[in-house]
């Protein structure tokens, strides 16, 4: 049975793939392929959950915002 595991979220990387293919008068088709998959491994991340047989629960926020460089703006362009 597995545990939950409170976690923060891990950093996925992408590896894209293309192939060119020459076609006719300098005119190439492109092939765009899915990327392949990985993460970079740290501790206390969701992905170390996961690979621990672990229920990973990790709280995300929606507000990107920068709240000490806006801040300095806010001081420079009241």
């Amino acid at each position: 049975m597995s545990e939950i595991k409170a976690a923060r979220l891990g950093k996925r990387t992408y590896f894209d793939t293309y192939t060119r293919t020459p076609l006719i008068g300098g005119i190439f088709d492109f092939f765009l392929g899915g990327s392949e998959l990985g993460h970079i491994k740290e501790s206390g991340t969701d992905f170390e959950a996961y690979y621990m047989n672990k229920i990973s629960i990790t709280p995300i926020s929606l507000d990107p915002t920068e709240k000490p460089e806006l801040e300095i703006l806010k001081n420079m362009f009241p």
